[in-house]
């Protein structure tokens, strides 16, 4: 057991719904407004429903003072006539955002910090990043391996 924990614990709140009913691009949409408007992650999982039809599980998490919220949001904008709710804890690091620049280009790169501010996770911002692909015309592979490959890849480089 770690004596002095560098995580802390929250509690949030897990909206899951299974859909057999929608498009693909209805879902879609709904995912991508979710997180619009704040959802800390959503995602799909196939799952495999009554009468053998193939469905959709929608999972939400976000704070729980923005349950209601989004519960209006999941009945307003999903066919689901019920949808289960959960609170649960989560660990969390310590976080921040640092200016990065690579070759000329700046970008921010998100970090996990561990005790006494140790760097244990790091990963472009995925926005920055893509929208330099775009500009210099680069595979947005290429630029993440390149910059943010495994370890012992980028020594390489």
């Amino acid at each position: 057991m770690v004596e002095t924990a560098y995580w802390r614990l929250k509690k949030i709140t897990v909206l899951e719904t299974e859909i057999d009913d929608m498009t693909g691009e209805l879902l879609g949409h709904v995912l991508e407004e979710a997180l619009r408007r704040g959802a800390l992650d959503a995602n799909f999982t196939p799952v495999q429903m009554k009468k053998n039809r193939p469905g959709t599980r929608l999972t939400l998490l976000c704070e729980d003072s923005d349950r209601d919220r989004f519960l209006d949001f999941l009945f307003r904008e999903t066919t689901s006539l019920g949808v289960r709710i959960r609170s649960v804890q989560r660990a969390e690091l310590e976080r921040d955002a640092v200016p990065v620049e690579q070759a000329g280009h700046r970008f921010s790169v998100k970090r996990g910090l561990g005790t006494d501010g140790e760097m244990l996770n790091e990963a472009p911002e995925f926005e920055d990043l893509r929208s330099l692909a775009r500009q210099e015309r680069k595979p947005l592979k290429r630029l993440f391996q390149k910059w943010f490959g495994r370890e012992d890849q980028r020594d390489d480089q």
